[in-house]
């Protein structure tokens, strides 16, 4: 049992994912027949192969499973040391896809106990990969001074190894702790530390991204204290010190100062500068459009849904240019978006971007941000019941305008009579939401020539305004409605 051979197995599932993924799937199926002849066939290397599968295909208990059996193997008969830590390895990381944390840590560290003494560079690099994960658990939980020690041990190896898979946990590493000093409000100490592992540092990209790193996490600490024009002029500078680097060769550098710039462009918006917030977050896209070259199409950043973010607020406070406002919504929702955001503030937005495209007639957007709520999965105990019907009740509502934009009258009137009864069920209302659905389904029904159903619904309508006593809010919203619909409702009484 050797690396290369694991390397196999994972070229093999790769290119599986890419034979099922492609429209042309022909030109992968000879290179996968050739490659799969080549595997071993016997249990132990066919449960772990099944697991390597199922866990790109995200069916994660399933893969659990394979590697278990591959482990359960292993206490009962001799199998290579190197199956046995790609299975630990790959069973951890099963288990934190699963949200299954606490058993992560304790198979990482398993790990690290099983493996730290053995000798080559295999073993070494997932121990450390293993080390970084448990670092990163440990300084979260407020075991500062563990989790530093384990960070101290990855430099300790990294520094001195060749394998070259070994420089990005070093600087990771180094990351760590540097953030774990700053939070802790040891300055010195972090630039001390910085200044002694920077010349153990092998790449000179790698040095300077350290040194970027801690200027920006200090000014985004900086943050909370209220000095928002020092910490703008902190990242304007950094952009100014570094602008050489923003180039497709220093990519990794170059999407820290993208994201100094997008950060600066937060906080000019919170300042009231909307038309330099712009401006900054334009920048940050244009480094990043330079930074992502790799041919004919840039890179999708994750950090990219961040300055979107930002941009897009600024534009709303201007209020001039609903197209670009669109076309932000558009490329949104072609991105990764930041890991920073929470899950409520990315669905908080999906809804602004559905609602201004439902307002302003872009309805194949207005589809697109719905459905990339609802495949949020998104629970009612944390955002709230009405906050579940609004969304909903977003998704259903730009499925009739789809139909009604394709002129299918019939298919828009049931999908309007689909979201009515929706409302209807919710124990918590929208009666914005339905007042508008109310009148959509009438006076479809009534273009569909049904005019008694119209009328019925139409009094529906009429009932419910009589009934609720509104806000000055809605109030407003029954006025617009009712001027808007007022004269396809007066001809359909009269009829």
């Amino acid at each position: 049992m050797t690396p290369t051979m694991l390397d196999s197995i994972e070229e093999y599932v790769q290119l599986r994912q890419r034979y099922w993924e492609t429209k042309d799937s022909e030109e992968f199926k000879d290179d996968l027949r050739a490659l799969k002849a080549s595997l071993p066939k016997d249990e132990t290397w066919g449960a772990y192969l099944e697991g390597r599968i199922l866990f790109e295909e995200r069916c994660f208990e399933a893969a659990l499973a394979h590697f278990d059996r591959v482990l359960a193997i292993a206490d009962k008969q001799r199998i290579p040391l190197e199956l046995v830590l790609w299975s630990l390895y790959n069973k951890a990381v099963t288990l934190k896809e699963l949200d299954r944390t606490a058993d992560a840590q304790r198979v990482f560290a398993e790990i690290i106990e099983m493996f730290e003494d053995e000798k080559g560079s295999e073993f070494l690099y997932y121990v450390n990969r293993a080390r970084l994960s448990c670092a990163t658990r440990r300084i979260a939980a407020g075991e500062v001074s563990a989790g530093m020690n384990l960070c101290e041990a990855i430099l300790h190896e990294a520094l001195s190894s060749v394998d070259e898979r070994q420089f990005p946990l070093a600087v990771a590493a180094a990351i760590k702790k540097l953030g774990a000093l700053t939070d802790a409000g040891a300055d010195k100490e972090a630039d001390d530390f910085l200044e002694q592992v920077l010349p153990s540092i092998a790449r000179e990209a790698d040095r300077t991204y350290l040194s970027i790193w801690l200027r920006l996490y200090r000014a985004r600490k900086a943050l909370s204290g209220g000095d928002l024009e020092s910490v703008q002029q902190d990242y304007l500078q950094i952009r100014s010190d570094f602008a050489g680097m923003c180039t497709p060769e220093h990519r990794e550098i170059a999407r820290l100062i993208a994201y100094g710039m997008g950060n600066a462009g937060y906080v000019m918006y919170q300042q009231g500068e909307y038309t330099d917030s712009i401006m900054a977050c334009d920048d940050a896209f244009s480094i990043l459009d330079i930074a992502g070259k790799t041919g004919e199409e840039p890179v999708a950043e994750p950090f990219a849904w961040h300055v979107a973010y930002v941009k897009f607020a600024a534009l709303d406070k201007i209020g001039d240019d609903v197209e670009e406002m669109l076309a932000l919504c558009d490329a949104s929702l072609r991105r990764p978006r930041d890991i920073h955001f929470s899950e409520e503030e990315v669905l908080k937005q999906h809804l602004t971007w559905a609602r201004l495209a439902i307002e302003k007639c872009d309805l194949d957007l207005a589809l697109r941000s719905c459905e990339a709520i609802s495949l949020m999965g998104i629970g009612e105990n944390f955002h709230g019941p009405l906050f579940l019907t609004q969304v909903n009740s977003y998704v259903l509502l730009a499925r009739a305008c789809m139909h009604a934009n394709a002129n299918r009258i019939r298919e828009t009137a049931d999908v309007f009579g689909d979201l009515i009864q929706y409302l209807r069920s919710r124990h918590v209302m929208d009666w914005s939401l339905l007042r508008h659905a109310l009148a959509r389904k009438a006076f479809y029904l009534y273009a569909l020539g049904e005019r008694d159903e119209a009328r019925a619904v139409y009094q529906e309508l009429i009932r419910l305004w009589s009934d609720d006593e509104d806000t000055a809010q809605e109030h407003e919203e029954k006025r617009s409605l009712q001027n808007y619909f007022c004269k396809k409702y007066e001809a359909m009484a009269r009829d």
